[in-house]
């Protein structure tokens, strides 16, 4: 009798755990999703953190991680200050004139 109780009772753990594992993938956030839902308890901030979290995540493994230039925005700096050397003697010609 114990041994009917116990064949029963490893069946039904097997059904969880079959099911458990199903549900993990079928449901699951992965990269190649449409869309999805987000809800708020009265943290909408909270939620919003969240979504951010998420979604830079997923941009991470689609896109790689953001990696700022710092080398182009030197050049920048300096084309800048050449840029207002050359207009300030610009206009002390125009002044003097």
């Amino acid at each position: 009798m114990e041994d009917q109780r116990r064949k029963r009772k490893n069946k039904s753990k097997q059904w969880y755990i079959q099911n458990a594992k199903k549900s993990k993938s079928k449901f699951g956030l992965c990269a190649d999703l449409k869309g999805f839902l987000i809800s708020c308890n009265f943290r909408e901030k909270e939620a919003i953190r969240e979504a951010y979290v998420l979604l830079n995540e997923y941009g991470d493994k689609l896109y790689g991680p953001e990696v700022p230039d710092l080398q182009d925005d030197d050049q920048e700096e300096i084309d800048i200050d050449s840029a207002i050397e050359s207009e300030r003697e610009a206009l002390k010609i125009q002044v003097s004139l």
